[in-house]
């Protein structure tokens, strides 16, 4: 997998760029934390 599969925890500095097969790079950050609680 990727570096994000295999890490346990998020870093300062690291973007989200898809979450369960859908993209995330042109989304505001309350589109994505919306999506986020939604899946959770």
């Amino acid at each position: 997998g990727s570096p994000a599969d295999n890490a346990d925890t998020l870093e300062v500095g690291d973007e989200i760029l898809e979450v369960n097969g859908r993209t995330l790079e042109n989304a505001t950050h309350n589109e994505v934390i919306q999506y986020i609680h939604q899946v959770i």
